[in-house]
């Protein structure tokens, strides 16, 4: 009696002197605590890669269960090394989250004058490259000159001009989007960044808005890519947060 024994992943303590009988037999057994054993004795059963340990709905034992949040990092991405057209950032939203935070850092183009674009990964994974993007954009150079750029109908959204090629000079954006999985609207971004331009050695500031034209398609990824063949990637690093909120 009131010995303490591991079953299955559960504690159980004996009621009475006991022999032969499962720890499952309530006649004989208490449950001490249900579940968590595997916490202090790897042999016991786990739960999967990533879960935690936590209170179960009804307060009663431990069990492992996933993480959950209001804010949590999505994916993240990274490229070095070789040269590269387009980077796809696909599967990063869904309906979990209606609004986003992607950030783009350590970014750098083969060569001066290079614009940032950005485009649609819809829900079959097709990038959209039709005139289906509106956006404007606004900026500041250290030189104290203005800097603009705008279109209504475009096969792509500018997020900003003249990126760096020069490895101490590289560029950072913060594009948030949102409610990208709906289907009765536009998709939206307002997004800033801080670049500088070794074509002018200027310090560059944008801010701005775009939206996917598109009121029937899920959108589910983003693909970065330069102004042209000739302005290709050769760094980039980027992650995404979702947040929870009302759809």
């Amino acid at each position: 009696a009131n010995d303490v024994v591991y079953y299955n992943g559960s504690a159980y303590i004996a009621k009475t002197s006991t022999t032969g009988n499962l720890p499952t037999s309530t006649a004989h057994w208490n449950n001490f605590a249900a579940g968590s054993g595997g916490i202090w004795n790897a042999g016991l059963s786990l739960g999967t890669a990533g879960q935690v340990v936590q209170v179960n709905s009804g307060a009663s034992a431990l069990e492992f269960g996933t993480v959950s949040s209001d804010a949590v990092k999505i994916a993240e991405f990274s490229h070095s090394g070789s040269n590269v057209t387009t980077i796809d950032m696909d599967n990063i939203f869904s309906a979990t989250y209606p609004y986003y935070k992607v950030i783009f850092h350590d970014v750098l183009h083969n060569s001066t004058g290079a614009q940032g674009w950005i485009r649609a990964i819809d829900n079959n994974g097709t990038t959209d490259s039709s005139n289906a993007y509106e956006y404007a954009l606004k900026g500041r150079n250290s030189d104290s000159s203005d800097l603009a750029g705008n279109s209504t109908s475009n096969n792509y959204i500018q997020i900003s001009n003249d990126l760096s090629s020069d490895t101490e000079k590289t560029s950072s954006f913060i594009i948030n989007v949102f409610q990208p999985y709906q289907t009765s609207a536009y998709k939206w971004f307002a997004f800033h960044n801080s670049t500088y331009c070794n074509n002018s050695s200027g310090l560059r500031y944008f801010v701005g808005g775009g939206a996917w034209k598109n009121n029937s398609t899920q959108m589910r990824g983003l693909t970065y890519l330069g102004q042209g063949t000739s302005n290709i990637i050769k760094q980039f690093k980027a992650v995404v947060y979702g947040f929870k909120g009302a759809y």
